[in-house]
């Protein structure tokens, strides 16, 4: 790479440091591997990443907002990875009993996870409650449509 074309390394460091935009995000913007900016940062020492100031009540929110969507995709990854594992399973003849209640038993956890960080999320505010419920109805959605799914795996491994 020519140096009209070498990324800003100096904003990149600035973007990193400041902790207001991920490292992906920073990454997409000036068009880096992840892994580059991990060498750089670790080669030239850079300070670590501030954290959102949690004693400011503009930003208090703001982890709580970023680690909610963090857990709902672990969650849809988690799903994902259940699913596939079953219909490969499936695919081969092998889906034992075993295997389906393990996929069960750690979709419940997540489950229980998800509402318990819901629980801690909402307080007296009449706004967080109604976000409670539709919530609590969201994840009874997502019950019965794993159900649903669990059960088509079974009988397509049936046929």
């Amino acid at each position: 790479m020519d140096e009209a074309n070498s990324p800003d390394w100096n904003a990149i460091r600035t973007a990193y440091e400041s902790g207001k935009d991920s490292v992906d995000s920073i990454c997409k913007t000036y068009r880096i591997a992840r892994t580059a900016l991990y060498i750089r940062r670790r080669r030239e020492r850079w300070a670590p990443r501030n954290r959102v100031d949690r004693s400011n009540p503009a930003t208090r929110g703001y982890r709580r907002r970023v680690m909610v969507a963090r857990f709902f995709e672990a969650l849809e990854r988690q799903i994902q990875d259940i699913e596939s594992s079953l219909c490969h399973e499936a695919a081969q003849a092998e889906t034992s009993a075993t295997s389906r209640e393990r996929a069960a038993r750690t979709l419940s956890s997540l489950v229980r996870t998800l509402e318990k960080l819901f629980e801690l999320d909402t307080g007296a505010d009449p706004a967080a409650q109604a976000r409670k419920e539709a919530a609590h109805r969201d994840i009874e959605g997502l019950r019965q449509a794993l159900a649903d799914r669990i059960a088509r795996l079974g009988r397509e491994r049936q046929n």
